[in-house]
């Protein structure tokens, strides 16, 4: 992960699963890819900014009972301004593998799929690639120590206030200076696994991209009101990624996992990847 602080220490399941639609499903095994799109343009893109509220509201009152910090306060005050339009890339997994809200959000109750992907194998990618994978924080308390935490050891550096100067020997110069230290990358990676309470029972993790990621290789989809900026994470061979295939609620699971059979035959992976139907009866509502 480079400079950026690793911030959680809980280890992930031998599987993670994605839910995705029949597109989707078609998509990550024809390419060996996953799509990961810009936080800021998702759906709950508002969960970015959640942990950007808790930095401020921390950083402010430890402004108002300090003294001699303001100035370094303020500057981190200042860089989660800058990050504020900033974006890295996520992609989605869970540590379940048959949820009803997943279906319910990704399947559209009609023809969804989870897959199960070897954690071991993609943590080997991601760190490839510049990215990492993360469980996400739900409990206010501990989101709030979490924070407490990256602006304590933010603040503890030696780190430059000052964003420019003109040097005396070049007095039509000026130079720009990087100010707070790692503080802004570090809290940039934090944002997307900071979420609501109210997803807690997604037990969501994250992929995440590490860094500010260049515009080569940048891609574009459609979203619903606007175009979702994406990047295409390489998954390796799909006997190494590929654990698992749940077949979501359908009227028709035989057929359904008959198509699956069939496509695993296709790309010669069948004997790798275990095959389930969901226990969650279809409902056509």
């Amino acid at each position: 992960m480079g400079i950026i602080e690793k911030m959680n220490t809980i280890d992930p399941p031998e599987e993670l699963f994605h839910y995705t639609t029949q597109d989707g499903l078609l998509g990550i095994l024809k390419d060996d890819s996953l799509w990961v799109s810009s936080v800021i343009h998702l759906n709950d893109s508002s969960e970015y900014l959640l942990a950007l509220e808790l930095a401020k509201q921390e950083l402010n009152d430890r402004k108002n009972k300090t003294d001699g910090e303001e100035e370094k306060i303020d500057c981190l005050l200042n860089n989660i301004k800058t990050i504020q339009n900033s974006s890295v890339m996520v992609a989605s997994f869970t540590k379940k593998r048959d949820c009803l809200s997943q279906w319910n959000f990704y399947g559209k109750f009609n023809g969804g799929y989870s897959i199960g992907f070897n954690t071991n194998h993609l943590i080997q990618e991601a760190n490839k690639q510049g990215y990492a994978i993360d469980k996400c924080f739900y409990e206010p308390n501990e989101q709030k120590q979490i924070i407490a935490k990256l602006i304590n050891e933010s603040l503890m550096e030696d780190f430059n206030i000052i964003s420019e100067y003109v040097p005396e020997n070049k007095p039509r110069t000026i130079v720009i200076l990087a100010t707070g230290g790692d503080f802004w990358k570090r809290l940039l990676y934090l944002a997307p696994i900071i979420k609501n309470k109210a997803f807690n029972e997604e037990e969501e993790w994250r992929l995440i991209s590490c860094m500010i990621k260049s515009s080569s290789g940048l891609c574009f989809r459609t979203g619903k009101s606007f175009l979702i900026p994406y990047y295409k994470f390489s998954l390796g061979p799909k006997k190494s990624y590929l654990s698992s295939i749940t077949i979501g609620p359908t009227p028709n699971p035989d057929l359904a996992r008959l198509s699956i059979e069939r496509l695993l035959t296709k790309y010669e992976v069948k004997q790798n990847v275990k095959i389930f139907n969901t226990e969650i009866p279809f409902r056509n509502w």
